[in-house]
């Protein structure tokens, strides 16, 4: 054991299944959502697609790449009053195979690790947009669980929005080494969805970027509705990947537009939860009932929110 900073406990609920946290699998499902799809739902993925303003304006233009400007993104969290945390993660200078990789943690594997803000975690860029992750590390022990980070994946696109994308990254590093910040795995991508979309608030108040980010989320939110529609026969994990995007991109642009039309005081106490979820203090799921965002509540005003 390295240390007790890396430990966290697997939360209990009777209507979920709940699975050891490693690299293959998921820590918790929810099995009561869904297997039917309401009109609402299906309605909103034909206005969608229908929407030339939605399905032409969702690109992110690739321009290549800024790592000064991803890197002073860092004064945003500041702006914001997020508050990031430390996390652990790996050191470049670490030979470090994972597929060789036994759980030994050796003198030299504690000395290759470090324990700073996610900023600090090196960056690499990819071709593949799939391949665009936090890249986090799970190690099992008799008495504990930890996580560790190995890098930050990031998309050759236009250096604006590969801030925003950035940001969703580092929210995952901290929202998982808080001890994971949710009940359901269907609710892992809803915080990063909406901190992306602060972001990119804050660096272009012409919101261009807003309206990229939130067309890209819509014209997936589509393909993932009419995917969990027709294929019967996806696998399990497809199906948790799909149902979580699907759910997690409803409840953050309703968090979005909540925040953007709340008071100063209510903003302030958006990012007070957030600095919670960050601490392991409070969960999403806490933040989604203290605003009334859950998915069931959301679902039927959909039509209205993203036009917000």
């Amino acid at each position: 054991m390295v240390n007790d900073d890396f430990s966290y406990d697997i939360k209990n609920d009777d209507n979920s299944i709940y699975f050891v946290r490693n690299k293959e699998n998921f820590f918790g499902y929810d099995k009561t959502y869904p297997t039917l799809f309401s009109n609402n739902l299906i309605g909103l993925f034909y206005e969608i697609v229908s929407n030339k303003e939605i399905t032409e304006n969702f690109e992110y233009s690739k321009k290549g790449r800024d790592i000064r400007f991803v890197k002073a993104s860092k004064r945003l969290w500041k702006e914001l009053e997020i508050e990031l945390q430390k996390v652990q993660y790996i050191k470049p200078s670490l030979n470090f195979d994972e597929d060789k990789f036994d759980g030994v943690m050796t003198k030299e594997f504690c000395d290759g690790l470090a324990f700073d803000y996610p900023t600090k975690i090196p960056i690499v860029y990819v071709d593949d947009y799939l391949k665009v992750n936090s890249n986090p590390i799970f190690l099992e022990g008799d008495k504990y669980n930890a996580i560790l980070f190995r890098s930050i994946s990031l998309p050759k696109v236009e250096k604006k929005i590969n801030s925003c994308i950035y940001a969703h990254e580092i929210t995952h590093t901290e929202q998982d080494y808080a001890g994971g910040g949710i009940k359901k795995v269907t609710n892992a991508e809803t915080l990063p969805i909406f901190i992306e979309l602060l972001f990119s608030n804050k660096i272009d108040e012409s919101s261009i970027v807003t309206d990229q980010i939130k067309n890209r989320r819509l014209v997936f939110l589509a393909s993932t509705i009419i995917e969990l529609i027709e294929n019967k026969e996806m696998n399990f994990e497809r199906r948790i990947k799909l149902e979580t995007y699907l759910i997690s991109i409803i409840q953050a642009l309703d968090l979005y537009n909540k925040y953007c039309e709340s008071d100063e005081r209510t903003k302030k106490e958006f990012i007070e939860s957030i600095n919670k979820i960050f601490t392991g203090e409070m969960l999403v799921e806490d933040m989604l009932n203290n605003y009334d965002s859950n998915y069931y509540n959301v679902e039927p005003k959909l039509k209205v929110l993203k036009r917000n």
